[in-house]
């Protein structure tokens, strides 16, 4: 015979990590990603980061992304990539560039 099946014990909601705070109604620390910021009904909390470098030519380039929470250290930032072939800084067949951290 078949035993009853046990049911499942939910898993106590999660603390926010020390290192994330809200601060003037902006969450901070590291970004959640994409797929946080998919599922978030507003963004109201978000920030808007920039990314600024010189191209082969020595012209500004930029790149902006929304960011889920204010980054309080620049290990908080997410590394990004931007196509160098555009830039003259890399080859069309290899042409995927990622930011360092300074």
């Amino acid at each position: 015979p078949k035993g009853k099946a046990k049911a499942k014990a939910k898993a106590a909601p999660k603390d926010k990590p020390a290192a994330e705070k809200t601060v003037g109604g902006y969450r901070t620390g590291k970004d959640g990603g994409a797929g946080v910021l998919g599922k978030l009904r507003s963004y109201k909390g978000c920030v808007i980061a920039e990314y600024v470098w010189l191209d082969a030519h020595q012209t500004p380039r930029s790149k902006t992304k929304v960011l889920t929470a204010r980054p309080t250290s620049v290990s908080h930032l997410p590394v990004w990539n931007y196509d160098g072939s555009s830039t003259e800084q890399a080859e069309g067949s290899n042409s995927k560039i990622l930011t360092a951290r300074p």
